[in-house]
């Protein structure tokens, strides 16, 4: 009888279902010399990375690999790091949010809250100043940043002023990454000082008319004419201010003058000339890809017997919108 030894084969640890299970990942920080640093300062702990199908907004099952959250600081000796991020990021947008970050930018003022767009991601920062009771005696400043798939300012604006609140009284990420997941997962969160956080409290809608289109017609008069057909006929729009809270305000109002369309994914509220940022401005669709578009026949059109002027203005307007069937 010949006798046969198997080989031992390396195999990964099965979890008990029998599925193949890989080993949790820990948050990886962007400098490796802070690693030990920030592990003694935060403890360790490992969560397992996974492709989540949960929007903060409550999503409908859309893969959101690019929703993250990250923790920006400017220490005492003047250097900026991003120290934390979960669960992860691409070199090209840390970049970019660090170009937003008003903490690389030195004789510039404090912006406490900013927002903008790139590549179909929305991107909302929240920069304070930490006081000298808090627990990062090293940290002068810090900046919140957290990317979504839906635009809300009102509603990223507060939460993120929530993990502000936090980072500053524990001055570890593990508070906020809780927070974070239980909204991602939950829609809510608790709040230490102000009671809860609850995600449905802040109806998309409601941001869409943030903005004021009469302070734009006081503003242009007649001229705002130019500004709707512009939009109408999906036409660029740039607009230069030096204060970038007065950009966003007036900017994130301009799609609301073609409320039939009910499309913010046309506003980009915080742009730099950068290549990179250029680049995928030249890349956007005009139109967003929200399924098929409806037609709207023309003989259906007479045969309403609307008033001529009605029948005149939903004619044009259909053909502008590309929507025209003859």
């Amino acid at each position: 009888m010949q006798i046969v030894k198997k080989k031992q084969e390396c195999s990964s640890p099965k979890v008990p279902n029998g599925t193949d299970s890989e080993p949790p990942v820990v948050p990886k920080f962007t400098h490796d010399f802070l690693r030990e640093k920030r592990m003694k300062h935060y403890g360790v702990f490992a969560l397992q990375e996974v492709k989540t199908k949960v929007q903060l907004n409550g999503g409908k099952g859309q893969d959101c690999v690019s929703d993250h959250l990250s923790t920006v600081e400017k220490d005492t000796n003047g250097e900026v790091l991003w120290v934390w991020c979960y669960p992860s990021t691409t070199a090209t947008l840390r970049n970019l949010l660090l170009r937003k970050c008003c903490l690389t930018e030195e004789n510039k003022l404090l912006h406490p809250f900013v927002f903008g767009q790139y590549r179909r991601t929305w991107f909302y920062i929240t920069t304070v100043e930490v006081p000298d009771s808090s627990v990062l005696k090293k940290v002068t400043h810090f900046s919140i940043v957290l990317t979504a798939k839906d635009f809300n300012p009102e509603k990223y604006a507060a939460f993120t002023r929530i993990l502000c609140r936090m980072y500053l009284k524990h001055g570890s990420p593990v508070k906020m990454m809780e927070s974070y997941i239980a909204v991602l997962t939950k829609g809510m969160c608790q709040s230490e000082e102000n009671g809860s956080f609850l995600s449905k409290d802040f109806d998309a809608r409601k941001a869409y008319l943030a903005g004021s289109i009469k302070d734009i017609v006081s503003q242009f008069g007649m001229e705002t004419v130019i500004l709707h057909t512009a939009l109408m006929l999906k036409k660029r729009i740039v607009v230069y201010h030096p204060k970038i809270e007065a950009v966003q305000e007036f900017t994130r109002t301009l799609p609301a003058l073609v409320w039939h369309r009910q499309d913010w994914t046309i506003l980009h509220s915080y742009v730099h000339l950068d290549a990179d940022e250029l680049e995928a401005l030249q890349m956007c669709p005009e139109v967003s890809d929200d399924g098929e578009k409806r037609v709207l026949n023309y003989e259906a059109l007479k045969q309403r017997r609307f008033p001529p002027a009605t029948e005149n203005f939903l004619y044009h307007l259909a053909a502008a919108e590309q929507m025209l069937k003859i």
